[in-house]
């Protein structure tokens, strides 16, 4: 009986962990070897500088090097990540 538990409370959570939330979402980046919006809204980012792609503790993660030593970065220093502009504007709430 513990044994059947424990497997469906395994299935269901490897489930929910591979889903992708879609209820009123701008954009979703679980870094998946890339920087692509899974939403469908098609925010796709642009990697700038050298990221790598990392395990995670559920997945992969994005590393960032950062090229500042004041604790301040103007401009395009280090690893970054740029986005699309999302006109918030023409939201009608967020």
């Amino acid at each position: 009986m513990r044994s059947l538990l424990l497997s469906v409370l395994l299935l269901v959570t490897i489930q929910a962990i591979g889903q992708i939330p879609s209820n009123g979402l701008i954009a979703y980046y679980p870094f998946n070897g890339n920087v692509n919006d899974e939403s469908g809204n098609g925010r796709n980012g642009t990697p700038m500088g050298s990221p790598s792609f990392v395990s995670g503790l559920q997945g992969t993660s994005l590393k960032l090097i950062g090229a500042c030593t004041t604790g301040f970065c103007e401009g395009t220093a280090g690893d970054h990540v740029l986005l699309p502009s999302i006109p918030f504007n023409t939201m009608s709430t967020f």
